[in-house]
């Protein structure tokens, strides 16, 4: 049987393509608020990926001495993700306040953004999140309601991030 190789690479690039503008619009969204964003990769994100698992079923019948599928574990792996990115929204929806640290986790998410690829980079995201904890320690504690729900939601979404990141790195243990 032929392999499908290439209809999954051309897949796996849609999805990381999606996956970069999702992640670059929350990081816009929460800087200035942008709305211009339809949202169309949701959509197309989540058709590639009910799709998708069903190709590599296909394909790992038509290769039955394969011990491991090598797109398998990976679209599992952009299936978590894109729950937790679908998480995300309404959290980032819901930051009423612009302040430094929400600057920073932008800046955060947008090269997260810019890194979406099949390697493995998630240990140096990883470490660069802490750094962003630690800075999230040492700020002043909120003084206004609307100051206490920005950083709860900036909070919330650093752990949302942090789990994204950590699913890619569990991903180069199993490849």
């Amino acid at each position: 049987m032929p392999s499908l190789d290439k209809a999954l690479k051309e897949k796996q690039k849609l999805l990381e393509k999606n996956f970069q503008t999702i992640l670059f619009e929350i990081a816009s969204y929460i800087r200035n608020k942008n709305m211009t964003w339809d949202g169309k990769e949701l959509a197309e994100t989540q058709e590639i990926l009910d799709k998708v698992l069903d190709l590599v079923e296909v394909d790992r019948e038509n290769h039955m001495l394969r011990a491991k599928h090598p797109y398998y574990d990976y679209f599992i792996m952009r299936e978590k993700q894109f729950e937790l990115l679908k998480q995300m929204l309404p959290l980032v929806a819901r930051l009423p306040k612009h302040d430094k640290l929400s600057e920073q986790i932008a800046d955060f998410i947008e090269k997260v953004s810019e890194s979406v690829h099949p390697g493995n980079t998630a240990i140096l995201f990883l470490d660069e999140l802490e750094e962003l904890r630690k800075a999230f320690r040492e700020e002043e504690l909120p003084k206004t309601r609307e100051e206490f729900e920005t950083r709860a939601n900036l909070f919330r979404l650093l752990h949302d991030i942090e789990d994204y990141l950590l699913i890619k790195k569990g991903l180069s243990k199993v490849m």
